[in-house]
């Protein structure tokens, strides 16, 4: 349990930073054509733009949404966004202490000494308040699954 949640904390940067650029792209997209809107937000009344995969045979890539998205690309950004507002929904659980550990821990990549030299407090300090943290986090979290980051190596 722990571990995941640990995974999830690591990997909040990389999901928030991915969506962000999915809604971006999401917004050039509608200044275009602002009926791209309701496509790319309903799946289930999207247009597509080829049934059948393109490429060299069948399976070869997903239909494409007439937005340019696939549906993985779609299912994908829900599964980071649904990440990230749960991890900050959990965030806001810990109190002021609590939630600057963690987040210069994970988020920021310092150690617990660097943290607790930062607010002028001994390794020690911050190794408790980061384990009563970590407790509450562990029940809040418990129930969310981690979403895999795209590994570009295998999937180019």
């Amino acid at each position: 349990m722990r571990k995941k949640v640990e995974e999830l904390l690591r990997n909040y940067p990389l999901y928030k930073h991915a969506i962000q650029n999915y809604e971006s792209i999401e917004q050039d997209i509608y200044s275009l054509d602002p009926n791209m809107k309701y496509m790319i937000a309903a799946p289930a009344r999207t247009t597509l733009i080829s049934e059948t995969p393109v490429g060299r045979g069948v399976g070869s890539s997903p239909p494409r949404l007439s937005g340019g998205w696939s549906y993985i690309d779609l299912i994908e950004y829900r599964a980071y966004k649904r990440a990230v507002e749960r991890v900050e929904a959990a965030l806001e659980l810990l109190n002021e202490k609590e939630r600057f550990v963690i987040q210069m821990k994970y988020m920021k990549d310092h150690t617990l000494e660097q943290v607790g030299h930062r607010k002028g407090y001994s390794r020690e300090w911050a190794k408790k308040v980061h384990r009563r943290a970590m407790e509450k986090l562990c029940t809040a979290l418990r129930f969310d699954d981690v979403p895999p980051i795209l590994d570009l190596k295998k999937s180019s």
